[in-house]
């Protein structure tokens, strides 16, 4: 994570529910922001690329609570920072958009197997973005969102990611252009709640994408 003065730092923290409170636990290998970090279903958490303010990083790490120690897992194809990353079913990891070394926004996806430190590319988006949202669903779908374009463009417009068939499909437009904002799933129907970001102004509203019938809806 980024220091007081914007200098990239090793360290990495620990929160305890029990005491409120957090403390220092095993340093990263590589510094870095704008990075991945999700915990994996047999407890340790995946670190994945980012930028570490010389460049920006393809390689992943993988943190062990229980010894509170990191080690090398493998990377990616591409190296990328600003992306974003949704859990599938089965484990693995969809890698999606992002930015290179020369600000470049990217459009190419890949698919990250933890169990094997291995990465797979797989078909591109429609639209290039970075600070966007993924949400898996169910099928082995990947909802993005929203997300800044080339030439500064902020953008409404989203799209489906089919796994099985490596696909994409318009799932249509937000109602407001947004980036940097939250997403998560809200039920088993797979409706999706965007809220925040910005476009360019801080925003505080959301809205709310219904699967069944493809429409977005403003939410309070």
């Amino acid at each position: 994570v980024p220091g007081a003065k914007g200098e990239f730092r090793l360290g990495a923290e620990l929160y305890d529910a029990n005491v409120n409170g957090f403390r220092a636990t095993g340093a990263m290998k590589t510094a870095r922001r704008g990075h991945l970090a999700t915990r994996l279903s047999d407890g340790t958490v995946l670190v994945v690329a980012g930028w570490n303010g010389t460049a920006v990083l393809a390689s992943a790490e993988k943190f062990t609570p229980a010894a509170e120690t990191w080690a090398d897992s493998g990377g990616l194809i591409n190296a990328r920072g600003d992306f974003a990353a949704a859990i599938l079913s089965d484990g693995r990891i969809f890698i999606s958009g992002g930015a290179d070394d020369a600000g470049t926004i990217l459009s190419y996806n890949e698919l990250f197997d933890p169990t094997k430190n291995e990465s797979e590319a797989k078909a591109s988006m429609s639209t290039a973005r970075r600070f966007h949202t993924a949400i898996a669903g169910a099928g082995d779908r990947v909802w993005i969102a929203g997300g800044e374009g080339p030439g500064s463009t902020i953008r409404s417009s989203t799209e489906i990611y089919l796994l099985p068939e490596d696909r994409w499909l318009f799932a249509g437009s937000m109602v407001a252009a947004r980036m940097s904002h939250g997403a998560f799933k809200i039920d088993a129907d797979d409706r999706v709640s965007v809220f925040g970001g910005r476009s360019p102004q801080v925003m505080k509203k959301g809205e709310l994408y219904d699967p069944r019938n493809g429409i977005w809806t403003p939410t309070v």
